[in-house]
């Protein structure tokens, strides 16, 4: 049984004695709340809260009144998406409105599927700020 033998050390019948490794811990970096949030890169980390910008011609036309709309994970929250949307933008956010799409049934000849669901989150800034959402 070759397999095994790895496990034994150069001395038959004892095994080897595993060496622990120690685990090294990011520096959490601390926010004060005074402070304005900064903006971080594009695509930088965003909680998994925010999966992408949703650039449809009614999310368009929204945009001239402080409102984005975004695709959000299906387990976030609003004052999750705010903290995400300050964080990543840069931005103070007013208000925060959900919207769970329910998934839909869709034919294709004989064959039956579905098209899943999703959630979105419709953010409302405040006066004077805005976010250059791309595409």
């Amino acid at each position: 049984m070759a397999f095994f033998n790895r496990f034994l050390s150069s001395k038959r019948g004892e095994p080897k004695q595993g060496r622990k490794q120690e685990q090294k811990k990011a520096p959490v970096a601390e926010i004060s709340e005074d402070a304005p949030p900064k903006p971080q890169a594009p695509g930088k980390y965003s909680g998994g809260v925010l999966l992408a910008s949703r650039v449809t011609e009614k999310s368009t036309l929204a945009g001239a009144l402080n409102k984005y709309v975004f695709t959000v994970a299906r387990t976030s929250t609003k004052k999750e998406v705010a903290k995400a949307i300050e964080r990543k933008y840069g931005v103070h956010v007013s208000a925060v409105n959900i919207i769970n799409a329910p998934s839909k049934k869709v034919r294709l000849g004989r064959t039956i599927g579905h098209v899943p669901g999703f959630k979105k989150a419709v953010v409302t800034l405040e006066d004077g700020q805005r976010i250059e959402v791309g595409v």
